[in-house]
């Protein structure tokens, strides 16, 4: 299994303590060096690799690779997406399955009175990450690291992301050659995607053959 934008490990740590086989790629070097200490601390050692969705080529083949939390709408320049799809089909075992997950529709509609949101981390090591999320025109993405009641770290990140409608993703699935598509909303598999709160999550098939 390979995990696509691993970031700082947060689901590739408890697929490691799982027993099973996984890869990680991220084209950022220090979300790597994150990743790699958040395995040393959970006790598990992880296969990172450092490069672009869309240009990667790697020596194995998986049987399933995860694009997870909304990194797939990070690929918003022109042909990122198609490009890291191709990619990614072609490095899966045939059969294989791919899986992603992109904003519902509305998550982030705008309203008189939403001009921010909030989410906070807790980090294995006792840091406290807090991550604001703010629209064009206001503070971009503040990531203030804190421990013991201290900021020890800021950072400000200008993310351009590329949202998505449902039809719009399967018609990407469908044009890199993916089959057997499904899709349902926030994870849950009995959950219709018109009523999806959080996520639109698809999977997508390969076929047979060596292409």
């Amino acid at each position: 299994m390979l995990e696509a934008a691993v970031g700082t490990g947060r689901l590739l740590v408890p697929i490691l303590q799982a027993g099973l086989h996984v890869e990680g790629i991220d084209s950022s070097a220090e979300m790597l060096t994150y990743c790699r200490r958040n395995c040393t601390v959970a006790g598990v050692e992880a296969t990172l690799h450092c490069g672009a969705l869309e240009t990667m080529d790697l020596r194995h083949r998986y049987a399933a690779i995860v694009i997870s939390l909304g990194s797939f709408m990070l690929l918003s320049g022109p042909g990122e997406a198609t490009a890291a799809l191709d990619r990614m089909r072609r490095h899966l075992l045939p059969g294989g399955w791919l899986f992603l997950d992109a904003d519902a529709p509305g998550v982030h509609a705008e309203s008189p009175d939403r001009h921010e949101s909030r989410r906070v981390v807790q980090c294995p090591d006792g840091a406290t990450i807090v991550l604001v999320d703010a629209p064009l025109g206001d503070d971009a993405t503040d990531g203030i690291e804190r421990r013991d009641g201290r900021v020890v770290a800021r950072e400000v990140q200008d993310l351009h992301l590329r949202r998505y409608d449902h039809d719009e993703l399967r018609d990407l699935l469908t044009g890199a050659g993916f089959v057997n598509i499904d899709a349902c909303g926030d994870y849950a598999e009995e959950t219709p995607v018109a009523t999806a709160r959080t996520w639109l999550c698809f999977s997508g098939q390969r076929q047979g053959g060596s292409a």
